[in-house]
């Protein structure tokens, strides 16, 4: 009896016949115990499987049969998970939206008002104004004609 073991395959068993003085020869094909698994997502967001980095952006990879946790991470941004259950068949491909941002507001009120308010370089609309920005470090230049403007650095926190 031959038993060949291989990780990521089925043990497979086979009955051989040897005689004294020959060679015998055995085939013996051993079926794959593993899914082709790729995972898609925004290519600036990581990518964990059961809490192991995997890649940014994409990842491709073969997996057993088996349940897995899948994760894709951003800073400042909710954390998107799929659950996985991978059975011997054909190939998976998932994608997975990208994690979105966590926000919080700022609240500009400028003397005098009408003055552009920008956050990163960016024009939000003009004073007084509520708006809703990702957290983390950002930059808030507030500019009107024939004032000087006002340029602050700035944390937003949720």
């Amino acid at each position: 009896k031959v038993r060949l073991v291989k990780e990521m395959y089925k043990t497979t068993e086979q009955d051989v016949v040897v005689t004294e003085g020959n060679t015998t020869k055995a085939e013996i094909v051993m079926l794959a115990n593993f899914v082709n698994v790729t995972v898609k997502t925004d290519s600036q967001s990581d990518i964990y499987l059961n809490d192991e980095y995997k890649g940014r952006g994409s990842w491709s990879g073969q997996l057993m049969e088996g349940a897995y946790f899948i994760e894709v991470k951003k800073e400042f941004h909710k954390t998107m998970s799929q659950n996985l259950n991978v059975t011997h068949g054909k190939d998976i491909d998932i994608i997975i939206d990208a994690p979105q941002p966590i926000c919080g507001f700022i609240d500009v009120t400028a003397y005098p008002s009408r003055a552009d308010v920008y956050v990163d370089d960016k024009l939000m609309g003009q004073s007084p104004i509520i708006k809703s920005i990702p957290v983390g470090y950002h930059e808030l230049r507030v500019e009107k004609d024939g004032y000087s403007s006002m340029k602050r650095n700035i944390e937003i926190i949720k």
